[in-house]
């Protein structure tokens, strides 16, 4: 446990709490004569939360707090008031973590495409409200309050109370700024100068979006960028991919409201267009070969009846007007949306199997391995928006990022192999073998009309 770690939480405190009249208990807890009291705890398991139901807690610091899940940070959020008359709040500390929820929360004050945090923005404070599931952001507090006053105003004794909305803010640290332990032990620099690249420059340089590639398999830089400002190309051919996430006890809850809804897996969807690449054309494929263009995005915790309507929805991002496909794995949380979906005869359902494997992780692992080439050799595209820079970035995180780069990289590796069955994409071995058949067919044409074999001829 990290609090009883050498030199870590515990044995600062000592330094600092042990100058004044405290007490401290069983390496946990330190208690003022006032009696207050500075408990230091963890949440090891996603239901150790649930431990600090009905607390009362003046001020919550999450020390590492990328190594905490979201939902245990926001159900602690909750438990951040008093009756003390101290104003509650919470603060916390980390290292840059790219597949973390901290990443997304902070994406504001951090430079998107270097990773690094932008000077002119640090402690810059902003405003938020949660409406249904999204975080909606503004500068100016007064202005969230008029748009959104349910979440900004309440009534108490008869009398409106401004209660919103809530401020988060964001201050980069390097280790210069760590002064103390500088003076007194500046070769842990050096240390630090020693690590591997991706280590180094999460820890020292404070990089949110660098990634050891070579553990990834849908690499982000492998995406073709559409051209700014260039017409999108014609696509012949719109579908969904789909990756759901319910249970048989979601499905038996009907349109009941769960208490808990990070207890519900990650649903996600790919919408993706076909298009042909006249200006990729060779002497196999004389018309140009066909290409992939991210059209939209979409992931989210819903229960089985937001799903249903979120498929007949797909997405408000899209860039065209109508899908033709739907894909949907024929697993146990496919199917019910399956044989729902097929109930109405507008809609093209298309089930895909599932890739053996000896778990349910594993199968992504090997779909994606096998669905990876048609992304390295540069068919397939993103138009250049912030939304699907955060998709494959999301995608490029699997297999050991944070949900949902799990569900949308299955849902990249069922659209892939989707085209590859059918014959939309190709692997280039495809080609050199239909190269080396139409060789072998022309050959057998000159042989026996005679043309080579005389004399020794081709065979000399």
């Amino acid at each position: 446990m990290q609090i009883d770690n050498q030199g870590a939480l515990w044995d600062e405190s000592t330094k600092v709490y042990g100058l004044f009249p405290t007490t401290p208990r069983d390496r946990r807890t330190w208690t003022w004569p006032s009696g207050a009291v500075i408990q230091f705890a963890h949440l090891k398991d996603e239901d150790d939360k649930l431990g600090w139901q009905g607390a009362q807690v003046d001020f919550i610091a999450f020390d590492e707090l990328t190594h905490f899940t979201e939902s245990q940070f926001w159900y602690l959020a909750s438990r951040n008031r008093s009756v003390s008359g101290v104003r509650p709040y919470m603060a916390g500390t980390c290292n840059p973590d790219p597949d973390s929820f901290v990443a997304k929360l902070v994406e504001w004050w951090i430079d998107q495409k270097t990773g690094y945090a932008i000077p002119e923005r640090d402690g810059v404070v902003r405003y938020f409200v949660r409406v249904n599931d999204d975080l909606i952001w503004s500068f100016d507090k007064k202005d969230l309050a008029d748009k959104y006053p349910e979440w900004c105003w309440t009534e108490v004794d008869g009398k409106r109370v401004k209660i919103g909305p809530k401020s988060l803010t964001f201050i980069a640290s390097k280790l210069d700024d760590n002064a103390a332990l500088m003076r007194v032990n500046p070769e842990y620099k050096a240390s630090m100068l020693a690590l591997p690249t991706v280590e180094r420059e999460r820890l020292l340089n404070g990089n949110w979006k660098i990634r050891d590639e070579r553990t990834i398999i849908f690499k982000p830089s492998w995406w073709k960028r559409w051209p700014e400002g260039k017409k999108f190309p014609k696509i012949l051919h719109t579908f969904a991919s789909w990756d759901t996430a319910f249970t048989a006890a979601d499905l038996r809850l009907g349109g009941q409201k769960q208490q808990d809804m990070s207890r519900i897996a990650y649903s996600a969807c790919l919408v993706l267009g076909v298009w042909l690449d006249e200006a990729d054309a060779s002497e196999i494929r004389p018309d140009g070969k066909h290409k992939l263009l991210l059209l939209s995005s979409w992931w989210g915790r819903v229960e089985w009846d937001d799903l249903r309507r979120r498929v007949a929805v797909v997405t408000k991002r899209k860039l065209t007007k109508e899908t033709d496909a739907h894909l949907i794995e024929k697993a146990a949380s496919g199917l019910p949306l399956i044989q729902t979906l097929r109930k109405n005869p507008t809609n093209r359902i298309i089930g895909i199997t599932p890739t053996p494997g000896d778990g349910k992780h594993e199968a992504k692992v090997l779909r994606a391995y096998l669905s990876q080439t048609p992304l390295r050799n540069g068919s397939l595209w993103i138009p250049q928006r912030d939304w699907a820079e955060e998709t494959v970035n999301l995608i490029g995180g699997f297999p050991g990022g944070m949900p949902p780069s799990a569900d949308l990289a299955d849902c990249l590796s069922m659209a892939i192999q989707y085209l590859v069955n059918g014959w939309w994409i190709h692997h280039p071995d495809d080609d050199l073998a239909l190269q080396q058949q139409r060789q072998e067919e022309e050959l057998e044409e000159i042989i026996e009309g005679g043309e080579i074999g005389r004399g020794g001829g081709f065979y000399g």
